[in-house]
This record gives structure tokens, C-alpha cells and sequence, in this order.
């Protein structure tokens, strides 16, 4: 699993309902990342991510991430106040 940040572009999350369609429930910019449930401490989340105009992302593997996160108190705050 990666944690995603976009430079550039337009993204949006998508859920999947129970019903047989898909839902919108957010949308971002250079101001947001995916997958937010990673930095919970999550291996999953149950939406998609949908770009609607192409740009150019910054990404870190999980185990990265969780690494940084321990040993940056720092970065450890930021994600947490973004979420």
C-alpha cells in the first residue's frame, strides 16, 4: 500500500455503496493525500480513488511511512491534523 500526494491534478474518493452504484465522498488537490487509513495505521480502506485531471504525485510505501512517522513526531502531526 502506498501513501499518495498529489502535486498537481484533481482527485476524487469513491465509495462503493452496498447498493450496486458508487458514491462520491471527496475531493482533492495538491492539499490532499491517499490513503489517509494508512496513516490510521490501516492496510485497507474501502474507497477508490479516481483521478479527473492528470498531474504529477509524490508517493512512499507503507512501511516507509510508518517508519518516518516514528521517529518524526513532526511529520506524525501534520498528517494527523490534515485527517
Amino acid at each position: 500500500m502506498l501513501l499518495r500526494l498529489p502535486e498537481s491534478g484533481l482527485a476524487s474518493i469513491i465509495s462503493n455503496t452496498s447498493e450496486p452504484r458508487r458514491l462520491e465522498v471527496g475531493l482533492f488537490g495538491w492539499e490532499g493525500m491517499v490513503s489517509t487509513a494508512l496513516v490510521l495505521g490501516a492496510d485497507r480502506t474501502p474507497h477508490e480513488t479516481t483521478v479527473q485531471i492528470e498531474g504529477t504525485w509524490l508517493r512512499i510505501e507503507a512501511e516507509r511511512l510508518r517508519a518516518a512517522m516514528g521517529q518524526s513526531p513532526a511529520l506524525t502531526g501534520v498528517l494527523m491534523r490534515y485527517m
